[in-house]
């Protein structure tokens, strides 16, 4: 896991290197609408015709009987492991779930995946999930 930290580390890091190398201005702040059209953020005011927003993911944490006072993880806090589990249960069929679920299994955890459904990574075209998992 201290490896993988490593990794997600670099990669994050070279992606604003590669970011700022095309000209993009990068500002790592808090930031909100001050006006139309208008963003401010870390002393930077920005106008644009167009805003996009994209502020990544963030886990659903179902409301599951039995879940409040159990601990668990979501993408934000998962590589924040010290050490593999030996089991690990994944609530999820999304592309995410399935990245976090084959990686602990490749490394050794047994892992089971609960999907709502009847199939893996359901908001995507059928023809995916065909071409990549063979039930």
């Amino acid at each position: 896991m201290l490896r993988v930290r490593g990794i997600r580390s670099q990669f994050n890091q070279g992606t604003q290197r590669r970011l700022e190398s095309a000209g993009v201005r990068v500002i790592c702040a808090e930031a909100a609408f001050t006006g139309e059209q208008t963003v401010s953020g870390g002393g930077v005011t920005v106008q644009a015709p167009i805003v996009v927003i994209n502020t990544g993911t963030s886990s659903t944490i179902p409301d599951f009987p039995g879940l409040a006072g159990t601990p668990y993880l979501t993408n934000r806090n998962f590589f924040n492991l010290q050490q593999i589990p030996p089991r690990l249960l994944v609530v999820g069929g999304g592309y995410i779930a399935l990245e976090l679920g084959q990686g602990m299994a490749r490394l050794g955890s047994q892992t089971e995946l609960i999907v709502r459904g009847d199939r893996l990574l359901a908001q995507e075209e059928s023809e995916v999930v065909r071409c990549c998992w063979m039930p």
